[in-house]
């Protein structure tokens, strides 16, 4: 499993929970317990502890300025405090906490700060890290900065100063897929609320005939109280529903579990199961679980075959054909870290490995083989993509273990941030019913994706009402009041994309409306656009200024982006819970969720011609 997505609290031996009394007597206590849990990888507790101990240091205003932020003038924002050298290692520490906790926004303010304060260059590493997470928040020119810094400052020649450069690599990479200008063939739209609770990870989808298995850190009460510990386990819904259950795989305490597979006649499933070793760190082995009788699985047992004793076995991915178990693996024989590893299920079983074509001296994980074109999709953080992990595939026979050079899937069903974990129930096309697991949109943890694709229908008509124009030399002429695009000729529709609840994610449907609107841009070219965005009366009137406000740059960044209309035709405005447009209450004071359903939306207003 990704270590990083599992959070638990550490209380080590010996120590006591320190009482909020003094932060002037606790001071040096704070951060002799944050040494202590960020030596124990609990990294969501050195940070609480670090941030207690230097809010209550001593620090100092400097006139140094960030070199790799760009600040505006009269901004005073930028200036950065002055350290002394142990104060140093908790800034520097609690950034690498940040980092380990998928807390990029935080984690890049701190790196920042041991960035201007590292004239010693007590931590080289500083600069590498900072450039990554400068990269993972989309500041590219920034990261290049100090990725380049890092690459001429370093000095040595190991695996960070190879991945400086991969990195740098990267950026290139990214620019030339954000300025794409093919279509979009395809829709990706994170899935609910229900599926996706904010705060926990909801990762590794897998599919067995209506029914999509995946992987959840959210909290589990029954029995445990509402302090119950972040544990992964594997939980279920159907394609047709939006709720969500426990998969009613058996449970053991001392094992998180997740990850499956399940066998095409739905009979078997295979498991990953993980806890920590004595040295600390998650070992992950292969389990397998049988459909009883009464539809109930059982309780899961190792596979003595494939998993080694101290080294990590996860991942599984059945074939359709139900011949061959893919999976991932640290084992020694490999080509690097995790590679991708595969087994008959049939006879003999033996790990074989994928090879060289797909293994990299970095990481390969979570395999999925989609029969019908024949393709393996797997997740890698060593080639050339846009950061972190990105989905990559590659066209093959695992008979055969030939297999076509791996190419990266590219944007959007890859982002800045860590892509992973595809599964796909397409009948014959790869991107058609199939989902992903993928941070871009997340402050801490993976959420689902699905993807479909999206056939290009017939832009539909559109009116788009325009201001009267004054001319002095056409005063006898009657004002536009609306231009007309009806290519083909088609019922006149109005321009209106609407959003789930508490969300910003465009839903597939809006993207042929925003085509649509492409359309008329192009024919009227002397048009300027303002996108309103509006939210329902749910939360408090700044939230949903920022709410209506992410709406709306939600299609901007679809416009320019994408469809490379000039940022200079489009405006965007914020009307929070403003002027809906439905009721809200029904007559008698009941909530109207109908009503609030329509007033998550973004309109297309003229704002006037060019």
């Amino acid at each position: 499993m990704i270590k990083r997505y599992h959070i638990t609290a550490l209380l080590l031996p010996g120590m006591m929970a320190l009482p909020f009394i003094s932060l002037g007597q606790y001071k040096e206590d704070y951060a002799r317990t944050a040494a202590l849990f960020y030596a124990g990888h609990d990294y969501y507790s050195s940070a609480k502890y670090y941030e207690l101990f230097l809010d209550s240091s001593g620090k100092t205003k400097s006139a140094r300025q960030n070199p790799y932020v760009i600040q505006k003038q009269g901004d005073k924002s930028n200036e950065e405090e002055t350290y002394s050298k142990n104060k140093l290692q908790a800034v520097y520490q609690l950034a690498e906490s940040y980092r380990q906790l998928n807390d990029y926004e935080h984690a890049e303010k701190w790196y920042a700060k041991t960035a201007v304060n590292n004239s010693n260059n007590n931590y080289p590493l500083a600069l590498y890290w900072y450039g990554i997470i400068l990269r993972a928040n989309g500041k590219y020119t920034e990261a290049e900065k100090a990725l380049t810094q890092f690459s001429k400052t370093y000095g040595q020649t190991d695996a960070y100063s190879q991945s400086a450069r991969k990195e740098l690599a990267n950026l290139s990479f990214i620019k030339a897929q954000l300025a794409k200008k093919d279509s979009i063939t395809y829709a990706i739209q994170k899935l609910n609320s229900t599926v996706n609770p904010k705060g926990f990870a909801n990762y590794a989808p897998a599919v067995s005939g209506n029914t999509v298995y995946f992987t959840s850190t959210r909290r589990d009460t029954a029995g445990k109280g509402k302090d119950a510990p972040y544990f992964n386990n594997l939980y279920k819904f159907s394609k047709d529903s939006s709720g969500t259950e426990k998969a009613g795989i058996p449970e053991q305490d001392s094992w998180e579990q997740g990850v499956a597979s399940i066998t095409p006649d739905g009979k078997k499933m295979y498991l990953t199961r993980w806890q920590k070793n004595a040295e600390n760190k998650n070992i992950s082995s292969l389990f397998t679980s049988e459909l009883t009788a009464n539809g109930s699985w059982s309780e899961p047992k190792a596979d003595s075959l494939l998993n080694i004793e101290g080294y990590n076995t996860q991942q599984p991915c059945i074939t359709p054909d139900g011949k061959y178990l893919l999976f991932a693996s640290d084992r020694p024989g490999g080509a690097g870290g995790f590679d991708i590893w595969y087994t008959p299920l049939t006879g003999h079983k033996k790990a074989n490995n994928a090879g060289r074509q797909i293994n990299t001296t970095g990481n390969e994980q979570a395999p999925f083989y989609h029969q019908p074109s024949a393709s393996l999709v797997f997740a890698s953080d060593s080639r050339t993509g846009m950061g972190g992990y990105d989905l990559y595939i590659t066209n093959g026979n695992i008979t055969s273990g030939k297999w076509t050079a791996p190419e990266n899937m590219g944007y959007p069903v890859n982002s800045i941030k860590d892509d992973i974990y595809f599964a796909s129930a397409g009948s014959d096309t790869l991107l058609k019913e199939a989902w992903l697991s993928s941070d871009r949109s997340s402050t801490c943890c993976l959420e689902l994706y699905a993807i479909n694709t999206v056939p290009p229908p017939p832009p539909p008509a559109v009116v788009v009402t325009v201001p009267p124009v004054e001319k002095p030399d056409t005063a006898t002429t009657p004002p536009v009041t609306s231009v007309v695009v009806n290519d083909p000729p088609a019922k006149p529709v109005e321009i209106k994309i609407y959003f789930e609840f508490d969300e910003s994610i465009l839903i597939p449907a809006a993207y042929t409306l925003l085509d649509s609107l492409v359309t008329v841009l192009a024919k009227a070219p002397a048009l300027t656009i303002e996108i309103a965005g509006y939210a329902d009366g749910k939360g408090t009137e700044e939230y949903n200024i920022a709410l209506s406000q992410k709406r709306a740059e939600a299609c901007y960044q679809y416009l320019v982006q994408q469809k490379h209309i000039n940022a200079d035709r489009l405006t965007i405005k914020a009307y929070g819970e403003c002027c809906p447009a439905e009721k809200e209450f029904t007559p008698d004071g009941q909530d109207n969720p109908a009503g609030r359903k329509l007033n998550r939306r973004v309109e297309f207003k003229v704002s006037g011609v060019k």
